[in-house]
């Protein structure tokens, strides 16, 4: 899997017609920024046509895993997750990943007494405000996440999480915004010669 990074240098490198020099007018940067916002984009919009096919998940291959320490009942993710419906952008929390959690919104916890725990013992619970995870019920040392980060909580030299076809279609759409901007170098050249002044 490719880092960010590496994704945006093989868009630059494209633009610039080979290796990248330091005296170039386009900034990796950028690159990088416009990179996040069409990754994000992307993996919503995949959201939204899973919804239609009636599958309410995320593709896999858009999620980041990491190790969260609780502390008492709670956790904080290490990444923002990308904004959607129903917090579909955390998809698994856990002490084992083939053993998920269930997630519920948070306004469901006062359905959650002691009566319903008693109920429902060998099931636990966690909901989330914001980055911040609470466990309802017996709360482990720490849990496993799988999320759809936020491309910006993703650093630069971290795995980018992507599709190959979402790979190829956002680099491209990236190559196509800045193709136009790539100034080409003024050459006294005419027709493979070079152009000659007469001076009589």
């Amino acid at each position: 899997m490719s880092t960010k990074k590496q994704l945006a240098e093989q868009v630059l490198r494209k633009l610039v017609g080979g290796n990248v020099v330091t005296d170039t007018q386009l900034d990796i940067r950028e690159i990088m920024l416009d990179l996040d916002q069409l990754r994000d984009n992307y993996v919503k919009n995949m959201y939204y046509e899973n919804i239609k096919a009636g599958h309410y998940t995320i593709d896999q291959s858009f999620l980041s895993s990491y190790t969260e320490t609780v502390t008492g009942q709670s956790f904080t993710l290490s990444a923002r997750p990308i904004s959607m419906p129903r917090n579909i952008g955390i998809y698994s929390v856990g002490e084992s990943l083939a053993e998920p959690y269930a997630i519920i919104d948070s306004g469901q916890v006062g359905a959650f007494n002691a009566k319903a725990a008693l109920n429902m013992a060998n099931k636990i619970y966690v909901y989330f405000i914001g980055q911040i995870g609470t466990i309802i019920g017996t709360a482990p040392a720490s849990v496993n996440v799988l999320i759809a980060a936020s491309s910006e909580s993703i650093d630069e030299v971290d795995d980018y999480p992507l599709t190959p076809d979402a790979e190829a279609i956002i680099l491209d759409a990236l190559f196509q915004k800045y193709a136009p901007s790539i100034q080409i170098p003024h050459d006294e050249v005419v027709d493979g010669q070079k152009s000659i002044i007469s001076n009589g």
